[in-house]
């Protein structure tokens, strides 16, 4: 029998500049409906929100996906979700960094939009 994870569920989003401000947060929406149907988890106690202002998404030296690494570091998170691979990076080393990371602290990725793009060789996405 399966024990249940106190953990947390967090949603991370990277504003995008070349999207609407509602664009981004139906981006936010839609992946909050997502954990709902998928792990019955509200927003006032089961999910952690981490949101950069719009930036490059080259790399993950950006504040809230920091911030998000260290509760993942502290055992806060079981979950994180997102909308698409290219909000939390577009940088192959570093997604592979990230992702090293999650499976280290036992920590599950679901990207909503499963699309990877087209990866460019030192360029990212």
């Amino acid at each position: 029998m399966e024990t249940e994870d106190s953990r947390k569920k967090a949603i991370y989003r990277r504003q995008s500049k070349g999207k609407s401000e509602v664009e981004n947060k139906r981006q936010t929406e839609i992946c909050k409906e997502y954990l709902q149907r998928k792990f019955g988890a509200n927003t006032e106690n089961d999910i952690l929100f981490y949101e950069d202002e719009p930036c490059t998404g080259s790399d993950i030296k950006r504040p809230q996906i920091q911030k998000m690494l260290e509760d993942i570091r502290n055992g806060e998170i079981s979950t994180v979700i997102s909308y698409e691979l290219k909000e939390i990076t577009r940088n192959l080393s570093d997604f592979l960094t990230f992702q090293g990371e999650l499976t280290e602290y036992g920590v599950s990725l679901i990207l909503v939009e499963r699309r990877f793009g087209h990866f460019r060789a030192n360029r990212g996405w």
